[in-house]
């Protein structure tokens, strides 16, 4: 009967309606995420794979601490390439490709660290279901968080959207708040969801995981709202820019992609 219904049914709910009673689980997830038996639990699978795998450690610690020296210096060549590019007699390409190094490095090191916890954590022996799922919401967040410190960089005013694409300078300040703001809401959020999913109570994921990602989503919409606005969003000058292009003229479309979609979804 089972199958039949699987096959017939294009649509069935996969839990209950938003409710009180959802709400109320909120609550139990969240604790069982601190709770003192499940961080014991989370440092000695920790622990293990430090001593099992020193070497990757040691070589994660050196990358970090070198990427974190050099720091300065890279944001040094940020400014260096800036003004070389505004001049007409030292602008080349290659200060444009020195931009693009340094910005992925400065990228780098908060994602580093948590792609490599997450990813060992996961290869963490005797399926323990709350290591499991700290490994899978530290490995979902990895990736974001290099991406939203890349383009926290892009848009500085030294870096690569600026000084190299002639962006616009109120523009990219509009967009390095956005970007702070959904990172605040992105990373924990996206922590929250993967982490749920991966754990098997159902209660957990239909309380916590799924307020997380509602609100998710309307972090998201909210951004694009201010990013993607029509009078007054962060690309208005690229917009007014291609007024008469298809892309220009398509702006109130894009507007409603954005911010519907997400809004739709949550």
């Amino acid at each position: 009967y089972a199958a039949f219904l699987d096959e017939k049914l294009l649509w069935i709910p996969s839990t209950r309606t938003l409710d009180l009673q959802t709400l109320q689980g909120i609550g139990p997830a969240a604790l069982w995420l601190i709770h003192p038996s499940n961080l014991a639990q989370l440092a000695v699978a920790g622990e293990e794979q430090i001593i099992d795998r020193p070497l990757a450690l040691m070589l994660l610690l050196i990358g970090v601490w070198v990427l974190v020296r050099v720091r300065r210096r890279l944001l040094m060549q940020l400014a260096h390439s800036a003004k070389a590019v505004r001049d007409v007699y030292s602008d080349r390409f290659t200060q444009t490709l020195r931009c693009c190094g340094a910005t992925l490095l400065l990228a780098m090191p908060a994602a580093l660290v948590v792609a490599f916890f997450g990813s060992r954590l996961a290869a963490h022996g005797g399926g323990d279901t709350y290591v499991y799922a700290v490994a899978s919401g530290l490995s979902a967040v990895a990736m974001p968080l290099f991406l939203l410190r890349l383009f926290r960089y892009i848009y500085a005013v030294d870096g690569l959207g600026v000084a190299h694409f002639r962006w616009s300078e109120a523009s990219a300040a509009k967009m390095r708040r956005y970007l702070n703001v959904l990172a605040c809401v992105l990373l924990p959020g996206l922590f929250f969801v993967r982490a749920m999913d991966a754990q098997p109570d159902e209660d957990f994921q239909a309380s916590l995981g799924r307020c997380a990602f509602i609100v998710l989503l309307l972090a998201i919409a909210w951004v694009n709202h201010w990013v993607f606005h029509p009078s007054n969003g962060a690309l208005l000058s690229y917009l007014s820019a291609t007024s008469e292009r298809w892309i220009g003229r398509l702006r109130h479309l894009w507007y409603s992609i954005a911010v519907g979609i997400p809004l739709s979804i949550g």
